[in-house]
């Protein structure tokens, strides 16, 4: 459902009731309002209320007047922003996440963790920005499942890539 109005704010002085706020197109408004304020004004222009039957005031709103035209986009490029994920991709200089002890006090959701590592970026002095966790492990052929447990904290966002190859050479996900 596509909304037509979003009011940002109003205020009221003497007869007089001031709304501010946005519009895709001009639409009729109805107010709950005291019988006291006389007049509105829309993001400072004045606009006449009428009455309706069963006692609210209905005004119009005027939609946008000078609605800007998006250019045309053409000639798109793109760059794959995740070079990270791609098979033989050399992480040999990358910080080796193998901490076993962490001092942050929200441990892993998990009462029954059972991981042999932390995860959390402060224990490797990456404090902010995304964080890109790359890990690999030697399969034997033996693999039933796999389990990974993400804990973003209360406003983090996180997501998995896996990638597994049809030889068991390499499957990323080495967290070791």
């Amino acid at each position: 459902m596509a909304f037509r109005y979003f009011v940002r704010s109003a205020s009221a002085s003497g007869s007089t009731l001031s709304l501010y706020g946005d519009l895709n197109t001009t639409t009729d408004v109805y107010i709950a309002a005291s019988p006291s304020y006389t007049s509105f004004t829309w993001n400072n222009a004045s606009i006449a209320p009428t009455k309706t039957s069963f006692g609210l005031m209905k005004v119009t709103l005027p939609g946008p007047s000078n609605v800007p035209t998006a250019p045309s986009i053409t000639g798109w490029k793109w760059k794959d922003s995740l070079p990270e994920i791609a098979y033989g991709f050399d992480d040999s200089d990358w910080t080796t996440a193998n901490d076993t002890f962490t001092n942050n006090t929200n441990k892993p959701f998990d009462p029954d963790y059972t991981g042999r590592y932390v995860l959390y970026g402060q224990n490797y002095e990456f404090a902010i920005g995304s964080m890109i966790w790359r890990g690999h492990f030697e399969a034997t052929g033996k693999e039933t499942g796999m389990n990974i447990s993400l804990s973003a904290g209360p406003f983090g966002v996180g997501a998995f890539y896996v990638s597994m190859l049809s030889s068991c050479a390499e499957r990323t996900l080495r967290l070791s």
